[in-house]
């Protein structure tokens, strides 16, 4: 098929007379039609008779309507519908048409074609890899568009790991665009970034630097891969030196990394100049480190307006801390004096930002924690707002499938017996929706509504489950649960002996509750010198509701006994106790 020539109309419409009256095919007078630029009748001499199913008339109807030639009208889905049946002829034999990877390319890079129809787009993806078997199609070009099929999801599900090998073989080939794909995919972390894609990424990066087309995320990545590799201090400096001439050729991020690094080292100076080189390049990140810093050496004033920058930029981690300093949660003394009017403010400025369809970094976490801390104040009450816990539900709500945190306060929320919400089946779903989304101190509670059939019926075995899982994970607070269920063998059965091995761990690690329990399991085997001792214990850290229990257990001690029995509770006092007796005329050691 020749390049396109100009002709007059007149002479135009005189060849194609003669060709007709010479008896060519319409596929033939199409191919001229089309070589000497007159699409129009190209098209109609390509739409007559049986010519439709020729690939050649397939192709240059495909052409000319996918790309408007001649001025004709576009119709992408039906140009391309026709260059799909172009390489769907039966029979035909590719190697007689070189411009057939050209059409596969151009359908391949068409998604919302390759989306409007996945069964065309798994055929075509079948036949294109068929294809590249043959010697003759294997060009990075052709590489890069079937990259293209796996990384889009296009006719397969998508899979990153065979679009790298892909790009690959067409980096193979001196491929620079296909370099830089494959520089962008372990840049986002689409593909493991294991040692050998890291030496292949700092390859790849080294020869489209010679080429002089290497970006400066390329550029920065690879300095930070070459530092996370470590090494000898020669190819740590030459990182640091990629990301200096980075920063000081403009590059903000490369700033703010060289400020972390620096602040990791405890150089305070050096991170301050780059931080501030970093937020003088638009990075909130940078003003809001270095507004921290300058926290910390009580330049109140200067942090504060750091902050207010970030804010004013945009930065919705800065406008979160900003209203976190307005409510008094960080002090500034009185050069940012507390103000709960402009704290709230933000608060419900943030809480009215979307968070649909944005990414999952601090910015939006920022948003999270916004929310959550508005609802926690209306929830409450307090920074001079009234409680109001339908505000707070309606802004947790949104949060449920987001953050694990915003369903244990929905939780909380329904769990108030006095609140207009109380619902402990709902409370119940909140919690346990809290745990499975990773707030595991929640199981606690969850076992709690289920031994004590709070919510739902009871069901102690489930709760034995619960408290036995958080146990093993070191949650102290579930040995005393356990000691509970043992002590009265709840699922489970009665064993004295290991309800006091729980109670006893759960005091080791500070459980004042356990200490109670313990004085009840040792009244109930009438060891009163022993139920004493562990009363007092609970009486020593301050719970001065135990007085008539220690009082109650000491009258039963016998008088020949009971200088033994203080003797025993000042030992206890000091293992598991809260402070330690100096002086046995404490009121819990002698309580006559």
């Amino acid at each position: 098929m020749k390049s396109p020539k100009v002709m007059p109309a007149a002479a135009m419409i005189a060849a194609l007379s003669v060709l007709t009256a010479c008896g060519e095919t319409d596929i033939e007078l199409c191919n001229t039609a089309y070589d000497e630029g007159d699409y129009s009748s190209a098209m109609r001499y390509c739409q007559r008779s049986k010519a439709i199913t020729s690939p050649d008339a397939l192709f240059i109807l495909g052409r000319i309507k996918s790309e408007g030639l001649g001025g004709i009208q576009i119709d992408r889905n039906e140009g391309l519908d026709y260059l799909y049946r172009f390489l769907m002829v039966p029979g035909m034999n590719m190697s007689e048409y070189p411009y057939a990877s050209d059409v596969l390319r151009q359908l391949t890079n068409d998604v919302s074609f390759m989306r409007k129809y996945p069964d065309k787009a798994t055929r075509l993806l079948k036949l294109f890899e068929n294809l590249m078997k043959r010697p003759e199609f294997q060009n990075s070009q052709n590489y890069r568009a079937l990259a293209n099929l796996y990384i889009n999801g296009l006719g397969t599900d998508p899979d990153y790991e065979k679009a790298w090998e892909y790009l690959d073989a067409a980096s193979q080939k001196k491929d620079l665009d296909a370099m830089y794909y494959q520089s962008v995919m372990y840049i986002n972390g689409m593909v493991e970034k294991t040692p050998e894609k890291a030496a292949r990424f700092r390859e790849l990066l080294t020869k489209r630097s010679r080429s002089g087309v290497a970006s400066v995320d390329e550029l920065r990545e690879y300095a930070l891969s070459v530092l996370n590799d470590g090494g000898d201090d020669t190819n740590i400096e030459y990182g640091l030196t990629v990301l200096r001439e980075l920063a000081t050729d403009n590059d903000g991020e490369s700033a703010f990394i060289l400020g972390n690094l620096a602040l990791e080292k405890k150089d305070t100076a050096t991170a301050k100049k780059w931080f501030r080189m970093a937020a003088e390049q638009g990075i909130p990140q940078a003003s809001i480190r270095l507004s921290d810093l300058m926290y910390r050496e009580k330049q109140y004033l200067n942090s504060f307006n750091l902050l207010s920058e970030a804010a004013a930029s945009g930065s919705q981690l800065a406008n979160f801390k900003t209203a976190l300093i307005y409510l008094g949660k960080t002090s500034y003394g009185s050069d940012v004096p507390v103000d709960y009017g402009k704290g709230i403010d933000i608060l419900q400025k943030m809480s009215s930002v979307s968070l649909e369809n944005r990414k999952k970094d601090c910015e939006y976490y920022a948003l999270v924690a916004a929310r959550r801390a508005l609802a926690s104040v209306y929830t409450y009450g307090g920074f001079n707002q009234p409680k109001d816990l339908k505000k707070a539900e309606s802004l947790l709500l949104p949060l449920l499938e987001a953050d694990a945190d915003s369903a244990g306060e929905l939780g909380n929320i329904y769990a108030m017996t006095e609140g207009e919400l109380f619902d402990s089946t709902k409370a119940l779903q909140m919690f346990e929706k809290s745990v499975t989304s990773g707030v595991t101190e929640n199981n606690l509670i969850v076992g709690s509504m289920y031994l004590h059939g709070v919510g739902t019926k009871p069901d102690f075995e489930k709760a034995h489950r619960i408290f036995t899982r958080v146990a093993d994970d070191g949650n102290i607070d579930a040995y005393n649960d356990l000691g509970n269920i043992f002590m009265n063998g709840l699922g489970v059965e009665k064993d004295i002996e290991k309800a006091e091995d729980f109670y006893t761990r759960a005091a080791a690690n500070g459980n004042h509750v356990s200490l109670y329990n313990m004085s009840l399991l040792k009244a109930s085997k009438s060891d009163y010198d022993g139920a004493y001792a562990w009363a007092a214990a609970y009486a020593s850290c301050g719970y001065g509701n135990a007085a008539p229990r220690v009082k109650g257990y000491f009258a039963k001690i016998d008088k020949a006994g009971q200088k033994k029995a203080v003797e025993n509770a000042v030992e206890i006092i000091e293992k598991y106790g809260c402070e330690t007796p100096k002086n046995v005329k404490k009121w819990w050691l002698n309580p006559k």
